[in-house]
């Protein structure tokens, strides 16, 4: 670790990641070295970070979290260094302005943009290539859609054709509110470390893009949330081995979700969307001469798999559940095929802050919540096929 980094905040990266881990990794066990695998990654980014100031392709004078929260500190009347109160105050006005919650404050729109340029971190979604719509300032929005193309047809001379209506829709966004409730401990914001800031930035970036995952690959619509995927009508789905109930991933339903993508017309480039476990049931699949039929790529960078399947990258997300029911089948889970692009997200670029120096008196924390706002849809919706009930 670097020397700028101080005991308490390693302290709290390690809880943090472990946390993560445990979130992610579901049923396999967590070792040791997984966890100071991924806190080196993070220091490491945090080092990239620091080089990029250094040869001018990162400006120095950021906007700092830290400071930010000890400006809203000084508002609530519990400043956190007594010394600085009047400029952290002062920081704070300038830097910011008032959030739509009752407390909370806007990031400026540049560090918000960085945030969420790193969703990526922690979407499936979004890191593959999904359609995002700007919605800064807007609750609602309409976007027309085509349903389907025009029908041409071969007509003999001077013969009549009937006329037919072009199918349209539309697209309905209505932002919701995500927040995250974080307690930290207040020493960590004593000195305002740049290097404290950009570890705040990333961990909301990836916490916001996991909960954007959740809410798009989800067995049903989250309470409060945009609706799922799999809650949306249109979209087509298939039971593995053509069983009410699911059964074991086998080779030819790989074949025959490829086969039904190709019957309804999508256009690529397509993608595989599933959860790490369900990635282990195909490495498992091997041919008459026990060959594996998955081999991998060179091509796999954070959310994406080194994995190719029938030509196209494999996305995993442990937002897509392995606790699915299909009929009497239990703990099961599912993949989706379809084009990147088709996944819409509405985002307000705002990320607010809001701050309690009560609630955690005793144990000398700050209550830091962290919220955005974001709408989804799947359009068109026949370009999504879905195979439920794996095993």
């Amino acid at each position: 670790m670097k020397s700028y980094v101080s005991d308490e905040t390693t302290r709290v990266v390690e809880a943090v990641t472990r946390e993560r881990l445990v979130r992610n990794r579901m049923s396999r066990p967590l070792t040791e070295s997984a966890v100071c695998d991924a806190v080196s990654e993070i220091f490491e980014r945090l080092d990239r970070i620091e080089s990029e100031r250094a040869d001018g392709r990162r400006p120095r004078e950021e906007f700092s979290l830290v400071k930010a929260i000890r400006g809203m500190a000084v508002r609530a009347h519990r400043p956190i260094v007594p010394e600085t109160a009047t400029e952290d105050e002062a920081y704070l006005e300038r830097s910011t302005s008032t959030g739509v919650a009752p407390g909370a404050y806007l990031v400026p729109t540049l560090q918000a943009n960085r945030i969420v340029q790193q969703l990526s971190l922690g979407s499936a979604a979004r890191a593959s290539g999904a359609t995002i719509w700007d919605m800064q300032g807007v609750q609602d929005m309409n976007v027309p859609i085509g349903i389907t193309t025009p029908s041409f047809q071969w007509m003999a001379q001077n013969s009549r054709q009937t006329p037919t209506d072009f199918s349209m829709g539309q697209m309905s966004f209505d932002l919701k509110e995500c927040w995250a409730f974080e307690l930290l401990p207040i020493q960590l914001f004593r000195s305002a470390l740049p290097k404290f800031s950009d570890l705040l930035e990333m961990f909301f970036a990836i916490g916001l893009g996991e909960a954007e995952d959740n809410a798009i690959f989800s067995a049903a619509t989250l309470a409060s949330a945009p609706p799922a995927l799999l809650s949306s009508s249109g979209i087509v789905t298939m039971n593995t081995g053509s069983n009410p109930n699911g059964t074991n991933l086998v080779w030819q339903d790989v074949v025959n979700m490829l086969e039904k993508s190709a019957t309804s017309k999508v256009k690529p480039p397509l993608g595989w969307f599933m959860h790490p476990r369900t990635l282990t049931r195909l490495l498992n699949l091997v041919d008459s001469s026990s060959r594996p039929l998955l081999i991998p790529t060179i091509s796999g960078n954070g959310l994406q798999s080194n994995y190719e399947l029938m030509g196209w990258p494999i996305w995993l997300s442990v937002g897509i559940p392995i606790t699915q029911a299909l009929g009497s089948g239990s703990n099961q889970s599912s993949i989706v095929l379809a084009p990147p692009r088709n996944f819409h997200i509405a985002q307000d670029e705002g990320i607010q802050m809001a701050i309690s120096m009560e609630f955690a008196l005793e144990s000398a924390q700050v209550a830091l919540r962290v919220g955005a706002r974001r709408s989804l849809d799947y359009q068109p919706r026949g370009a999504f096929v879905c195979l439920l009930g794996i095993n």
